[in-house]
């Protein structure tokens, strides 16, 4: 035992360290970042009303023309933003118009223009050239229109001025060791840095600055912030949100912390970043790393629709949008259109243009809804780790392999859900995902050491005989057969070894195992030739191995081997339960699944007269098992698997302990009623779920009712063997029609196909016997035929069942069910 013990303490031991040592190296970093994911998936965070996001779509492009645009659209759209009044602007695409293509067109115009009239007054005077004052009129056109347009980054800054809450973006990009410096930004840049404490600059990353706004447009903003560009060819998942960044010396807060800051009124000023320390957001503390970086919160919107109100570019500006909408709003401006920008993947399974990352991040830092990882998480995860490897020595390695194994699952299950319901509850992100792997490591690591441990524990060796055939009658008597014949080998072969042996081969021909059998009586005739009838047992098991269909050959031997014929591997035959109309059927036993089951064996090919018929048969026989196999009720005997082998339909069913119901139709034998109303309901609700299928019973009769009378459940049998009926000959004056035909209804005996209303006519019938003890009248029922104990209501009820009209009887099942219980509710209350 201290063996057993120790080999196990240092197994898990070293698989304990090697995980500890796994997440020190963050080689699990990839498993929690996805079970992380999840978490933020399965989080709801309403968006925040507050942030509006104006984005230049594919629609924008088709209808204003490629991007950059010359300006007059964006000095368009702040004029109409600034009459909505605005809480603020916030620009995120740097290149916010082009400045410089206008100005060399209006130059080439006007350098054209000039020349050619240099031309014309060289070679004629002024007054002879009547183009001349033409010439000089469009030269002037020309440059007043150059004027104007040159003057749109005069008006766009002017308008910034009045507005007074615009905020633009700089692109940045991770700072290489090793790359060239970047080059001096200009004092209107640099006046928006953040004075920091010398601690703060340790932490922060280091960028470097790759475009800037327009100075003129970066002196007159309220403030600049910065926006990591997405490399093009990266795949990773953005998660985390920098407040900060450093950039040649300097800070500069990120464009999400600055807008927040500014939409609650906070200048740039007294934004504080210190190390070890949350940061500070007016009175609100938000945590961070190490890196001040934050985990972002993704919102979820409906469906595909984004979380925050979001307007087409074009629509604003064709004033569809009214200016009111922005009103106090966070207005963010970006480009979206496809192959503009490098979007970026989140843990939403969602790519997100820069524009829309920010709204969730301004939105995460203004609700306070970003991820927390306490100080103390690697701690915990420490704490995990020891605690799963203590677990698993102390506890898991003790218990049974099958308990261990669904307590270690389950275990594993809860701190993957534990992880979960921090995340969604408390935002609160403790990475729990390397010990619960551990876990099932572990679990199935002790699971597998248990099996071999156990393997040689349940089969010790011995040679003593009577040792190995007690324990071989008790294998026998689990019913591992192979184990009890191995045991029984290794004893002497005397007359007491080998009746045991017969009696063994008794028993794998009970289960149908044909060609085991042989084999114990082929080994009992080489220990002893002629011990007992083994030779004529060789020759039966034999000729039902090998599928011998042939009369003469199957003629002699028993009913067990002959149904036994290429009948399916996966069921063994022990006993016949019972012979119907079209064949026997068999109590079976499901060797895959370990149950019994009910098998119902039809000769299709022996029944038909030739091979037209029989191939007749097999088709309805297919379509039968069909209809039967997609019938899933408590009350109904579900079949299991279907087939026709060697021209014999086999049903494999579901094995029920009751029989049928036809005994309590008479009057010597009857039962009570509350119990008839309960069978009655329970049948209704059957049929009503193949009605609603499209499935029709068609022949349903007490014969088809199979009933226990301990536990009252009831299943219903016989769907779609009156189709049988039509094409199986049967002797003359002996034709099933004759019994089924009673129990139609008079529509379907016409020949009409069965309906709802004919199987609630049978039903009624079965209804009036079980009540009355005696079939109905062919006349309609007057109401006479019933005694004074049963209630008027179910009398209406029967009555109606049984209406020789079809529109007059129930609907459906259900409608009949529910007068039942009203019936019954009716009785109770009075």
């Amino acid at each position: 035992m201290i063996h057993f013990f120790s080999n196990r303490w240092f197994l898990i031991s070293i698989l304990t360290a090697a995980f500890l040592l796994a997440d020190g190296a963050a080689l699990l970093r990839p498993l929690e970042m996805v079970t992380y994911d999840w978490g933020v998936q399965m989080s709801q965070h309403p968006g925040d009303k507050r942030i509006v996001a104006i984005v230049v779509d594919d629609k924008s492009l088709a209808a204003l023309g490629s991007w950059p645009w010359d300006g007059r659209h964006e000095l368009q759209l702040i004029r109409t933003l600034v009459h909505g009044n605005p809480k603020l602007i916030v620009d995120t695409r740097v290149a916010t118009f082009k400045r410089d293509k206008p100005s060399l067109e209006i130059l080439s115009q006007a350098r054209k223009k000039l020349e050619s009239i240099r031309y014309r007054t060289q070679t004629h005077a002024a007054s002879e050239n009547p183009g001349f004052i033409k010439s000089m009129s469009e030269l002037e056109e020309i440059l007043t229109d150059g004027v104007k347009q040159l003057g749109v980054t005069r008006e766009y800054v002017k308008i910034m001025g009045l507005a007074g809450n615009m905020i633009f973006a700089m692109e940045g990009v991770d700072f290489q060791y090793g790359q060239a410096p970047a080059p001096e930004l200009s004092g209107e840049i640099v006046k928006h840095a953040i004075q920091p404490a010398a601690s703060s600059m340790v932490g922060l990353p280091e960028i470097a600055i790759i475009q800037t706004p327009p100075l003129e447009i970066a002196s007159q903003s309220l403030a600049l912030g910065v926006t990591i560009v997405a490399p093009v060819h990266a795949h990773s998942t953005t998660r985390t949100t920098h407040l900060g960044y450093r950039v040649s010396g300097k800070l500069f807060p990120s464009l999400a912390l600055i807008t927040a800051a500014r939409s609650l009124n906070i200048p740039s000023s007294e934004l504080r970043f210190v190390a070890n320390k949350p940061f500070t957001l007016g009175q609100w503390a938000v945590p961070h790393d190490q890196n001040f970086a934050i985990l972002t919160s993704f919102y979820h919107g409906n469906g595909s629709q984004s979380p925050f109100s979001t307007f087409s570019f074009v629509d604003v500006l064709e004033n569809k949008i009214p200016a009111t909408a922005f009103r106090n709003q966070i207005v963010l401006i970006g480009l979206t259109a496809s192959g503009l920008v490098a979007k970026h993947d989140t843990p939403l399974n969602q790519t997100l243009a820069p524009v829309e990352m920010l709204a969730h991040e301004v939105a995460t830092i203004l609700n306070q809804d970003a991820y927390v990882q306490p100080s103390w998480t690697p701690k915990a995860k420490m704490a995990l780790y020891l605690g799963v490897g203590l677990f698993l020595m102390l506890i898991l390695s003790w218990l049974p392999r099958a308990i261990g194994m669904i307590l270690g699952l389950g275990m594993a299950s809860a701190l993957v859900a534990g992880q979960m319901y921090m995340m969604i509850q408390y935002t609160l992100w403790i990475p729990a995902t390397g010990s619960s792997v551990l876990l099932l490591t572990g679990t199935f690591v002790l699971a597998f050491m248990t099996s071999g441990k156990r393997r040689r524990r349940v089969f010790p060796y011995s040679e003593v005989d009577s040792s190995n055939r007690m324990l071989g009658l008790a294998l026998q008597g689990q019913g591992r057969l192979d184990l009890a014949f191995e045991r029984f080998r290794r004893c002497r072969a005397d007359d007491v070894t080998l009746n045991l042996l017969y009696d063994l081969g008794l028993e794998f021909e009970k289960r149908r195992c044909f060609e085991d059998a042989m084999g114990i009586f082929a080994y009992i005739e080489q220990k002893q030739p002629g011990f007992r009838d083994c030779g004529k047992k060789m020759e039966l098991d034999r000729i039902a191995v090998a599928g011998q269909t042939d009369s003469q050959k199957l003629g002699h031997l028993p009913s067990m081997y002959q149904e036994s014929v290429a009948l399916l591997e996966r069921y063994r035959l022990e006993g016949e339960l019972g012979r119907g109309l079209f064949g026997t059927v068999w109590h079976g036993y499901d060797d895959a699944k370990h149950r019994e089951v009910a098998v119902k064996i039809i000769p299709l090919q022996e029944r038909s007269m030739d091979e037209k018929s029989f191939l007749l048969a097999k088709s309805i026989f297919n379509r039968m098992a069909d209809q039967y196999a997609i019938l899933r009720h408590p009350n109904i005997i579900r079949v299991e698997e279907s087939q026709v082998l060697e021209g014999k339909g086999v049903l494999v069913m579901e094995i029920h302990a009751g029989h049928s119901i036809e005994q309590y139709t008479s009057h010597q034998k009857r039962l009570p009623l509350p119990w008839v109303i309960q069978v009655i309901a329970k049948m209704a609700m059957a049929l009503d779920h193949a009605h609603r299928l499209k499935i029709f019973h068609g022949g349903l009769k007490p014969g088809n009712v199979l009933f226990n009378e301990y536990s009252h459940e009831i299943k219903l049998t016989g769907f779609g063997q009156v189709m049988l009926l039509e094409v199986l000959p049967f002797p003359e004056g002996n034709h099933p029609w004759q019994r089924v035909m009673v129990h139609m209804a008079p529509e379907q005996i016409k020949g009409e196909l069965p309906t709802r209303r004919s199987d609630i006519y049978a039903l009624g019938r079965i209804f009036f016997q079980l009540v009355t003890g005696s079939p109905p009248p062919v006349e309609p029922v007057s109401g006479k035929e019933f005694s004074a104990e049963i209630p008027e209501c179910l009398r209406r009820i029967i009555q109606k069942c049984l209406e020789p009209r079809p529109e007059k009887r129930f609907a459906n099942c259900i409608d009949l069910a529910r007068d039942l219980v009203g019936c019954v509710k009716s009785q109770v209350s009075t």
